[in-house]
């Protein structure tokens, strides 16, 4: 798999051994482009056609406890509907 910014030439290459991957480090409302290939015994497989996908924007619940340090958010999970050009 890699993926970029759009618009900025060099990739961030990722090697997998699944189905499913967390891509971290992504900047909100950021249009990204990836693609994936597979490995078959050991041989890389072309890669597919590019896909495009926008981060959203982080919205943060409002804190509804006396004291702020009793709620905070520990994990977010994107999963954007990727659409393809």
């Amino acid at each position: 798999m890699k993926y970029r910014k759009v618009e900025i030439p060099s990739w961030t290459d990722v090697t997998v051994s699944t189905n499913t991957y967390t891509i971290t480090g992504l900047l909100e409302l950021t249009k990204y482009e990836m693609q994936v290939s597979n490995i078959c015994n050991g041989i890389p497989g072309n890669f597919t056609k590019l896909y495009y996908f926008t981060t959203p924007t982080v919205i943060y619940c409002p804190i509804s406890a006396a004291n702020s340090t009793a709620e905070f958010i520990s994990k977010v999970t994107v999963k954007p509907n990727v659409i393809r050009k």
